[in-house]
């Protein structure tokens, strides 16, 4: 009779361990080592490509910088902090990083660069930097370059041509105002038929700059 329930208890003894263990790795499923999620396959739509989930990347994918000081802000996602950035060429643009999670990339002279993020853990991801020359083909105008308000005439619409649209105008003294200030065409006003000239500005998105002069009597 002893010998009969000591048989059964061993053949209850590897169900019940195997059991056991199966509690105890239920528990257990990667942990907080994350090396099962920095190699998943699983994958992820994120700005038209596909990453491993928790792996680290960089948004946006890619920017272009038409003049020399324009700006863009990037963006590391995921991975293991903290991440440490630069670019492949320094003489093109520079990396200024703030909080270790975003960088901000300012253009300093044409030629396309790249900058890179690199995550504690060695993974990485590159964004593409896109530079052209910024050549303006043809001059920015504006016309009529020049006009006189007088008696009860006290407006002028002004045209921009040329340089790099979109344009934008502004007026150098309070005598007269502009509307609307952004687009091909604006109207000049003079203030309450004010005397004196007057000077038009207008400024491309490269930041040439061409004027109307405008005298008002």
């Amino acid at each position: 009779m002893r010998c009969n329930v000591y048989e059964r208890g061993l053949r209850l003894l590897p169900i019940a361990m195997m059991m056991a263990g199966a509690l105890l790795c239920a528990g257990c499923e990667d942990g907080d080592d994350g090396v099962e999620d920095f190699f998943d396959d699983t994958p992820v739509d994120t700005d038209g490509r596909s990453v491993s989930t928790n792996n680290i990347y960089i948004t946006p994918l890619s920017v272009t910088l038409d003049t020399d000081g324009l700006q863009a802000v990037f963006t590391a996602h995921e991975g293991r902090g903290p991440y440490t950035w630069s670019v492949s060429d320094p003489s093109r643009g520079s990396i200024h990083v703030d909080a270790w999670s975003q960088g901000l990339y300012t253009r300093l002279t044409k030629g396309d660069n790249s900058v890179t993020v690199r995550d504690s853990s060695g993974h990485w991801d590159v964004a593409l930097v896109s530079q052209p020359d910024g050549a303006v083909t043809d001059a920015l105008v504006v016309s009529p370059s020049s006009c006189t308000l007088s008696g009860s005439t006290n407006a002028v619409v002004l045209t921009a041509a040329g340089g790099a649209p979109p344009y934008a105008w502004s007026v150098e003294y309070n005598t007269g105002r502009v509307s609307p200030d952004a687009g091909e065409n604006t109207v000049y006003t003079r203030t309450d038929y004010s005397g004196g000239d007057n000077i038009v500005w207008c400024r491309d998105s490269k930041g040439n700059k061409a004027y109307a002069v405008i005298h008002q009597e």
